[in-house]
């Protein structure tokens, strides 16, 4: 995030513009200033000129799954699993985490996010990414078992559980309630266990 801020120094008043930015290393934002002049010699066209080169991007949120990310060894496993995608993976993964939208508005998302190293992607290029994942069913197999393995999980169950609307009125095991796709018909319920 970029902003211009006044500074009085032995009575006058400079401009500078000054930079946030995160500091993997140390942990903590930092700014980088820039010296733009003095207050009264910067004509206003120039302050708009440097005001034009500003962006403002969202960083918390990011922040915070990054970390996650980085604890539950995610990132690492993703890396070795998915190295040439791993990032966009995360990115994708994250924007439905944040926004819980269509993946076209995508390339929006990331344009507000301070994620510099993702690449752009638009629907065709998410397709894409999705069908090369599909494909590769090992890589999906090593890194769900590595994953696992790193997370050291408590034995439990896990459930997938899916449900399929219906049109049908001879089918007994449909029935009305929530659906989640929103629509307005009654659905079959799946679940299936895994120890």
């Amino acid at each position: 995030m970029s902003f211009i801020i006044s500074q009085k120094i032995k009575g006058h008043i400079y401009l500078y513009k000054v930079e946030s930015y995160w500091e993997k290393e140390s942990k903590k934002a930092k700014q980088r200033r820039t010296y733009i002049g003095p207050k009264n010699k910067v004509r206003g066209r120039d302050v708009k000129t440097v005001l034009s080169e500003l962006s403002v991007k969202h960083y918390g949120n990011i922040a915070l799954l990054e970390d996650i990310a980085e604890k539950t060894q995610l990132l690492k496993t993703l890396q070795k699993n998915f190295c040439a995608d791993y990032r966009e993976i995360l990115a994708l993964a994250w924007f439905q985490i944040m926004e819980s939208d269509a993946d076209y508005l995508f390339p929006y998302w990331l344009g507000d996010q301070y994620l510099d190293q993702v690449k752009m992607l638009y629907s065709t290029d998410i397709a894409g990414l999705y069908k090369r994942i599909g494909r590769n069913q090992k890589a999906i197999g090593r890194f769900t078992g590595e994953w696992i393995g790193t997370m050291q999980p408590i034995h439990g169950i896990y459930y997938d559980i899916t449900s399929f609307s219906s049109y049908s009125t001879g089918i007994d095991y449909v029935e009305w309630g929530y659906n989640c796709d929103k629509e307005n018909l009654p659905q079959i319920n799946i679940s299936q266990a895994q120890p």
